[in-house]
């Protein structure tokens, strides 16, 4: 038979944040692990929070009161600050209208530098009237597919906090959760140490204008309820220029980087990243990166050895202060400038191909025929019938 200290002691081992009176030092430890895992981040200060259940099936957006030492929801926020600053899946916004609920919200927030009860409820029923709309417009497809929803069912969880002197807001949809109160073993609503982030909002203050607003979604392609309809927000950079400054970065490290050495390794990478870039379809860059290089074969030994630093190149391109892109866009195959290449083969000969060839070496490559000679060969019915063909 399990004894209630059994299922106390399961409790608190299942979920330790919850438990801040039996545990004293559990919030300190957080803080210092994560702290030491984000030398960046001097000092993170919580000046306010929400947490409401949105339930779209009842048509309510309950409420949930947040109880817990201060370092403990210290440490949850930096935690899921540190997942949500892991994902790809993230892209900068802006406000659509100063006048939009949520830019009126977020202006309320830092001037009485308080999540305001008023505004952050309407938020969440904000939030909550989008995912029934969604419901209803999808009905009948969760009927044919046999399930209760199409949304996540979730919280919104809503911090104003200080960070290396900042101001933030972070407002995220996570997976709600709950648990057994350990003291009088009842079913109740909570923060959980760890939850599953759906979505996400993060905005950084300058004084009282914003500074930056990023968005996370957990789906390759956000959602539009979420960035459009309930936080009112539009891309910062739309897709041509984040399709224009990707193609340019990978070529200007290409031809810094890999050019001169390994002009093979060249001409397949480059082609194959022109043919992803040129794609009208969701491009994650890092994904990107990582099938032109990572996941490609190459037989030379001395340049496989120096991908790592090719990757790391390339992965910090969208950060450029000056020609940054965001790691998730539409691809937009106009944007890409490169459309025909020359190489010049000697004896005033030149070889000129469209960049947007799949699978380039299907159709040209080169080889060291049975005299020794080096040729390129270039599969072609059309050109067959136009040369010398040695018997």
């Amino acid at each position: 038979m399990v004894s209630s200290e059994d299922i106390k002691e399961s409790v608190m081992t299942e979920h330790p944040a919850l438990a801040p009176a039996n545990l004293p030092n559990a919030g300190d430890a957080l803080v210092d692990a994560v702290a030491e895992a984000n030398p960046d981040v001097k000092e993170i200060k919580i000046k306010s929070l929400s947490l409401y259940q949105i339930d779209a099936s009842a048509g309510e957006a309950r409420n949930i009161e947040i109880t817990g030492e201060l370092t403990d929801l210290n440490g949850y926020l930096r935690n899921l600050l540190k997942e949500i600053d892991s994902q790809e899946h993230k892209r900068s916004y802006k406000v659509k209208r100063p006048t939009t609920e949520f830019a009126v919200a977020l202006q309320d927030f830092v001037v009485k530098d308080d999540l305001c009860k008023f505004k952050s409820k309407g938020l969440a029923q904000k939030l909550l009237h989008e995912e029934m709309r969604v419901e209803q417009d999808y009905k009948n497809l969760n009927a044919r597919r046999k399930r209760d929803s199409i949304v996540n069912k979730g919280s919104y969880l809503q911090f104003l906090y200080v960070v290396d002197e900042r101001t933030c807001y972070l407002g995220v949809k996570i997976e709600h959760k709950i648990f057994l109160d350990e003291n009088d073993f009842k079913k109740k609503s909570g923060l959980p140490e760890t939850s599953k982030v759906y979505k996400a909002c993060r905005v950084i203050y300058s004084d009282s204008d914003f500074e930056e607003i990023y968005v996370y979604d957990k789906n390759t392609e956000p959602s539009v309820y979420w960035w459009d309809k309930f936080l009112e927000l539009e891309v910062l950079r739309n897709d041509e220029l984040n399709t224009q400054r990707a193609a340019k970065a990978i070529m200007r490290i290409l031809d810094a980087k890999v050019k001169k050495a390994h002009p093979e390794e060249y001409t397949q990478i480059r082609n194959a990243a022109i043919v992803a870039l040129k794609q009208n379809k969701q491009i994650n860059y890092n994904d990107l990166v990582d099938n032109l290089l990572s996941t490609a074969v190459f037989e030379d030994a001395k340049f496989n050895a120096k991908i790592p630093e090719i990757i790391s190149a390339l992965k910090k391109a969208p950060a450029d202060p000056k020609d940054g892109f965001d790691l998730q866009f539409q691809g937009s195959p106009g944007a890409v400038q490169y459309r025909q290449r020359k190489v010049e083969m000697g004896r005033n000969i030149f070889l000129s191909y469209p960049e947007e060839i799949d699978g380039l070496n299907n159709f040209i490559w080169a080889k060291i025929d049975e005299n020794g000679d080096k040729v390129v060969v270039v599969k072609s019915e059309e050109g067959y019938e136009h040369f010398y063909k040695p018997s």
